[in-house]
């Protein structure tokens, strides 16, 4: 998506973050989330960081 070194990159890795984290706090799947917020799954997959 977006390269590390961007200027953008701490913004995005914290909203990417808190995304996943407030997800998994409310215990909400992706999917869930995504017909609850009106965004779709593939969006929050590509939002969402990945674990490595």
């Amino acid at each position: 998506m977006h390269k590390e070194n961007s200027p953008r990159a701490p913004v995005l890795q914290h909203v990417s973050h808190n995304v996943r984290r407030l997800r998994n706090a409310a215990d909400l799947s992706q999917t869930a989330l995504a017909e609850k917020s009106g965004v779709s799954r593939r969006m929050l997959v590509a939002i969402e960081p990945v674990r490595k």
